[in-house]
C-alpha cells in the first residue's frame, strides 16, 4: 500500500540517492506508521494529522528534505544501520547472543541439540538492532536499546571505558591522541553543545574539546587558574538571570573566589564566600548556585558550611550535618526537576558514602539535607553521569543510583586503576568503535 507516495518528494527527486536502500526502508516505516495511523482514525480531521505526520516522517528519511545527501550528515535513526560494524548496539547485541550460543553448543550431548542452539542463534539475533526484527535500529520494539558513558583519565591516557546502563557492556575504547591536554583534574562540561574539559593539575587555564574520538586544545585560555582537585565547576543556564549560559569556575586557585567564563571571555565574581571551601561541592539547587564543605588550600581541616550565591553575594544558611567537616564530594543537580543530591566525600576521618538530597523550607526560607540512602562502596572525588532518573558515580567502582523512591543501589563494575575527579559523560553505543583505524598504530601518539 502506497500511502505516502505524494508525500516523500525531497529536494534530492529525481537525483541518485546514494543510500537508497535506506532511503526505502527510512519510507516503508512511515508508510506502516501512516496504514497504523489511519486504522485509529474515525475522522478526517484524524487522518489529516496523519498525513501531516507522515510527510514530516518522510522528509526526515536520507535523500529527502531533511537529509539531501543521504545519510551524510543525517540524524535519522536508519542511518545507524549503514555500516553494522560501526553500530554499537548491534555489535553488543550479536556479540551477547554469539556468548549465549557458545555456552549451549558445548553443553550439547547430541546433533539434534546443536542445531537448536543454532536455530535459537538465528531467532534472537533477528530481534538486534539492524536486523530483519528491527530493521531501523534502535529503538526494537523486542531489544532493550540502552544509555551509555564513557570514561577517560590522566592515568588511562588513550583508553576511554565505555558502560551502559546496566553494567552489561564494560570495554575499552581507543581516543585519539591528546599530547597538548591534561585530563588530570580538568573539569568536564557539555557546553553550548560542545564537550569541553576546562583546566587541569598542570595546564590550569587550558579550554579542550571533546570532538568524536579526538581531544584537542582550542586555543582559548580561561582567565584564571583552575583546577578540579581543589575546585569545582557548574554551568548557569540563561534562565536565572543572565544573558547567555555561562560556567561558574570556584575555588580552584582561591578557597574564597569564584569566576565565570562565557565561552570566550573570564570575569571575576567580586563577592568573596564567607568561608573556605577549596576541596568543597558546588552546585546548583532551584536555579541557584551553592557551595558546601571544604575549607582553605591545602588544608586538611574541613568545614560544613553551606553557602548560596545571590544578587548581593553569599548567604550563609544551615551546616551539612557532618560535624568533623566535609569535603570532596559528588554533587548532582538535576535542573529539570530542582532537586541536588551529595554523594560521599570524606569527612577529615573517613571516606563516606550516605546520600543526601538538600531540601528547601519554604516557610523558614532554610535548607536541610535529607538522607536518601547508603551507596554500596564510598565514594571520594567522584565522577557523575546523569541518565533521566538514574545517575552513574564512578570512583574505584562504577555504580548506579536511582534517584528516585526507593533509591536502589548496584555496583556495575570496579575501576582499576581507581578514578579521582575523572571526566565522564553520556555517549552513543557507536563511540569509537573505529577509532584503531586512526590512532593505534602511530608511534607519534604514544
Amino acid at each position: 500500500m502506497k500511502l505516502l507516495s505524494t508525500f516523500l518528494i525531497g529536494s534530492s527527486f529525481g537525483q541518485t540517492c546514494p543510500d537508497e536502500d535506506l532511503q526505502k526502508r527510512c519510507e516503508d516505516f512511515c508508510n506502516a506508521d501512516l496504514a497504523e495511523c489511519y486504522a485509529n482514525c474515525s475522522n478526517s480531521s484524524c487522518q489529516y494529522e496523519c498525513l501531516g505526520e507522515a510527510a514530516r516522517c518522510g522528509a526526515a528519511c536520507p535523500c529527502n528534505d531533511e537529509c539531501p545527501d543521504g545519510c551524510a550528515g543525517c540524524g535519522n535513526p536508519v542511518c545507524s544501520c549503514k555500516d553494522l560494524h560501526l553500530n554499537g548496539e548491534h555489535e553488543f547485541c550479536v556479540d551477547k547472543f554469539s556468548d549465549e550460543h557458545a555456552a549451549c553448543m558445548k553443553a550439547c550431548p547430541d546433533d539434534s541439540c546443536i542445531a537448536d542452539c543454532s536455530m535459537e542463534l538465528q531467532t534472537k539475533v533477528a530481534e538486534c538492532p539492524c536486523r530483519s526484527n528491527c530493521p531501523g535500529g534502535c529503538p526494537c520494539d523486542n531489544f532493550t536499546c540502552q544509555r551509555y558513558a564513557v570514561l577517560l583519565d590522566e592515568e588511562m591516557r588513550l583508553v576511554g571505558k565505555i558502560i551502559s546502563r546496566d553494567g552489561s557492556v564494560f570495554e575499552q575504547r581507543r581516543y585519539g591522541p591528546f599530547l597538548d591536554v591534561e585530563l588530570d583534574a580538568a573539569c568536564y562540561a557539555f557546553f553550548k553543545g560542545e564537550h569541553l574539559m576546562f583546566g587541569g593539575m598542570t595546564k590550569k587555564r587550558q579550554v579542550a574539546k571533546i570532538e568524536g574520538c579526538a581531544i584537542e586544545d582550542t586555543g582559548v585560555q580561561l582567565g584564571y587558574s583552575f583546577d578540579s582537585y581543589h575546585g569545582k565547576c557548574a554551568i548557569i543556564e540563561n534562565n536565572i538571570g543572565f544573558e547567555d549560559d555561562m560556567m561558574n569556575f570556584c575555588f580552584g586557585s582561591s578557597s574564597k573566589s569564584c569566576f565565570e567564563f562565557d565561552g570566550v571571555n573570564s570575569n571575576p565574581i567580586l563577592a568573596s564566600t564567607k568561608n573556605d571551601h577549596s576541596r568543597g561541592g558546588l552546585g546548583i539547587y532551584k536555579k541557584q548556585v551553592f557551595a558546601i564543605g571544604g575549607g582553605a588550600m591545602n588544608s586538611d581541616t574541613f568545614n560544613s558550611k553551606l553557602e548560596f550565591l545571590g544578587r548581593n553575594g553569599w548567604t550563609e544558611y544551615e551546616d551539612f550535618p557532618k560535624n568533623s567537616g566535609i569535603a570532596d564530594m559528588t554533587i548532582v543537580s538535576v535542573l529539570d526537576t530542582d532537586q541536588a543530591f551529595l554523594f560521599g566525600g570524606y569527612d577529615s576521618n573517613d571516606l563516606q558514602s550516605d546520600v543526601y538530597e538538600m531540601m528547601e523550607d519554604s516557610q523558614t526560607q532554610s535548607f536541610r539535607f535529607q538522607f536518601r540512602q547508603r551507596l554500596l562502596k564510598p565514594l571520594h572525588e567522584g565522577s557523575a553521569v546523569l541518565l533521566g532518573s538514574e545517575v552513574l558515580l564512578a570512583g574505584a567502582e562504577i555504580q548506579r543510583m536511582n534517584l528516585l523512591p526507593p533509591y536502589d543501589v548496584v555496583e556495575l563494575a570496579e575501576l582499576d586503576p581507581v578514578l579521582d575527579n575523572a571526566v565522564f559523560y553520556e555517549v552513543q553505543a557507536d563511540i569509537c568503535l573505529n577509532s584503531c583505524e586512526e590512532f593505534c598504530f602511530d608511534s607519534d601518539h604514544f
